[in-house]
């Protein structure tokens, strides 16, 4: 899962899309490399299984609840990154570590699909 903050394109910040889909492309491969060691990240990036890579992005509507939907993973203890923009220091995503659905998608329930 991947969860993005939708206000980034909006006035006053106005990214571009193309921003924003990089940020969360450098907050998946984050997590990704941060959880190598784990047999099921191994498996989720083994040659065999990469073609069926699965990704779900979602949408947060500001800074706040994206620091919050952090610390709700962290208090669940689900490792997964979160992808601050330098040198502004401007928290943009977030990046589940590949993991089991069952176990990831209660906790973002209340989430909707970035669109």
């Amino acid at each position: 899962y991947i969860v993005v903050r939708k206000d980034l394109t909006k006035k006053p910040l106005k990214w571009s899309w193309g921003s924003v889909i990089s940020n969360a492309c450098h907050a998946s491969v984050s997590a990704v490399i941060a959880g190598m060691s784990d047999p099921v990240v191994q498996k989720y990036v083994s040659t065999d299984v990469a073609v069926q890579m699965h990704k779900v992005t979602l949408a947060v509507g500001s800074e706040d609840e994206l620091l919050k939907v952090s610390k709700d993973l962290e208090n669940a203890k689900v490792p997964h990154s979160l992808w601050v923009e330098e040198p502004e220091k401007l928290p943009t995503c977030l990046a589940v570590r590949p993991m089991a659905r069952s176990k990831i998608k209660p906790l973002l329930r209340a989430l909707k699909l970035f669109r």
